[in-house]
């Protein structure tokens, strides 16, 4: 990181009750209020610099005190302090971390050339060309400063001028960098590789919000030079710097739409004989893919996040970018549960925290939700949840119902016929014999080929017998388990309007209205024992069906 000093005089400003002064013999004739810090200066040397200044106290001679307020000073009393110790000719730093309040500050006091020679706007200018604008990681913090002045930055073409060099540095071959960046991957040691990562420049501008990240990466696609597996990786590692807001994950999402945008026209454009592309290609598309639900999840949590908003932005993701749906279904469960849950779904334990946010879905609103689901596409776990799972709708367990007894019929086997080469197979085992006529003969006669295909038959029977019956008792149980799961949704339904009358009821005056504790243990009371009562119920209408009763 380059710098640049100024001044040789000792710093001699000191601090009194809020007041901000320094040691000298001549008492202070100029008073600046900037916010809640007062400075007590002289005019001598701040007016001589400042044009600003100038013009402000030119009705009053040096002999009098002027007292003036400065309180839209552009960073505030730091920036004030360093242009009035350039002033006095007190040392000095610049470097990439202070450049822009000292700069804004400056042109705010007017410190340009035309008031005198050598002076602050001119060294912090010259020096923004020759030293911050040439260094990677100098470009890269000024540019980050201009955060907190975005509107002064923007006017005096900082923001424009530091994103123009970090991107002619992004575009320059790796095999010219020699500037130092960061690069931390797991288990890259730079000792041991001599050439210069691809994405080098990833980790460094992931310090930038998400406004000026997003310059640089639209800017960077227009030129067509990086391959957009390059450009998804920077997303990757801008998503994973730390913790962010869910607007922020929105504006990223633009981003990786465009990012899909690009993989699917290359997708279009490779032959389907170029497999090592497309294999490439296709992981790039499902490492998006599986991106995208995890910052489903997150912005799932957002009060303002419209069913029709999460299903557009889960359908940017093509269907060959996804795998599989465990990710998208645990985004979709907290959008309707409005929790956060085990990840492994280890045991079927559950982690429940309700933030009941989104507990006002209408019936068509959750059936849109769940279409964009695919059953077979869940892991059995995930599946073995989501029939458990009361939030769904009926016509989603329903359907996840369905294909696990489809999967279980699938996987039913049955005896299999034997084929005339394995009889004859079994023939040649036999022992050879000679018929009445002397004929050599296999030893299998017309009685045993009889009851062989009568031994064929029963066994082909009472296999199919067996079949059926599981079948059956696998339709029996599915019924059993969907009407057992309706009732307990009634139950529960009924006891959320007893809890909700309990709370009308129970209101003590017009400026409250909390619930009596013995209404709401009263209702769960009765939930869990009506919950448990069906329970047992259909348990034993099952156990009776299966024993014929």
């Amino acid at each position: 990181m380059k710098f640049m000093k100024l001044g040789t005089r000792s710093d001699t400003f000191y601090t009194e009750q809020a007041t901000r002064s320094l040691v000298s013999d001549i008492p202070p004739n100029l008073v600046i209020k900037i916010n809640d810090t007062t400075y007590l200066l002289h005019k001598s040397p701040l007016l001589s610099k400042c044009g600003l200044l100038q013009r402000l106290c030119s009705d009053t001679n040096d002999s009098e005190s002027d007292v003036l307020e400065l309180h839209d000073m552009p960073g505030g009393s730091e920036a004030f302090e360093l242009c009035a110790k350039f002033c006095y000719g007190i040392s000095i730093n610049i470097s990439a971390y202070n450049f822009v309040p000292s700069l804004c500050a400056s042109k705010l006091l007017q410190m340009n050339e035309s008031i005198e020679r050598g002076n602050f706007v001119g060294k912090l200018e010259s020096f923004f060309g020759s030293c911050i604008l040439e260094g990677w990681k100098d470009s890269v913090s000024t540019l980050q400063a201009t955060e907190k002045l975005p509107e002064w930055s923007e006017n005096l073409g900082i923001i424009r001028k530091c994103i123009d060099s970090i991107i002619e540095k992004i575009l320059t071959p790796p095999s010219q960098v020699k500037w130092s960046y960061t690069y931390t991957r797991p288990g890259y040691n730079r000792k041991q590789h001599h050439s210069v990562p691809k994405d080098w420049w990833t980790e460094d501008i992931s310090i930038l919000n998400i406004d000026l990240f997003r310059c640089i990466i639209m800017t960077i696609r227009s030129t067509h030079v990086l391959p957009p597996q390059l450009i998804g990786e920077s997303l990757h590692v801008y998503a994973y710097r730390g913790s962010v807001s869910v607007g922020f994950l929105l504006k990223l999402l633009k981003l990786v739409q465009v990012v899909l945008e690009s993989f699917l026209k290359f997708w279009k454009r490779i032959s389907p004989g170029d497999a090592d592309n497309r294999h490439y290609l296709l992981r790039s598309i499902r490492k998006v893919g599986k991106l995208v639900d995890s910052y489903l999840q997150v912005v799932a949590r957002d009060d303002n996040m419209e069913v029709s908003k999460f299903v557009a932005l889960a359908e940017t993701v093509p269907a060959i970018g996804r795998l599989e749906h465990d990710d998208l279904y645990q985004a979709i469960n907290i959008y309707l549960k409005k929790a956060s849950f085990d990840d492994r779904w280890a045991g079927g334990c559950e982690d429940w925290a309700e933030l009941e946010v989104h507990s006002e879905l209408s019936k068509a609103e959750k059936k849109r939700l769940c279409g964009i689901l695919e059953c077979q596409k869940l892991s059995p776990e995930v599946r073995a949840h989501a029939v458990k799972n009361e939030f769904l709708p009926l016509r989603t367990v329903v359907q996840l119902l369905y294909y696990e007894q489809e999967k279980d019929s699938n996987g039913t086997t049955s005896t299999k016929l034997q084929k005339p080469h394995e009889l004859l197979l079994g023939a040649k085992m036999r022992p050879a014999t000679r018929d009445s006529n002397g004929k050599r003969s296999l030893g299998l006669d017309k009685e045993e080929f009889k009851r062989e295909d009568i031994t064929r038959k029963a066994s082909l029977a009472e296999s199919r017998e067996k079949s059926e019956h599981k079948t059956q008792r696998l339709d029996d149980k599915l019924a059993l388990d969907l009407e057992k799961k309706m009732v307990i949704r009634e139950v529960k339904e009924e006891a959320k309007k007893k809890m909700s009358i309990g709370r009308t009821r129970s209101s003590k005056s017009e400026y409250g209205n909390s619930i009596e504790p013995s209404i709401y243990e009263n209702s769960t009371a009765l939930a869990s024992n009506l919950m448990t009562q069906c329970s047992k119920f259909f348990s034993r209408r099952y156990d009776n069906k299966m024993l014929g009763l």
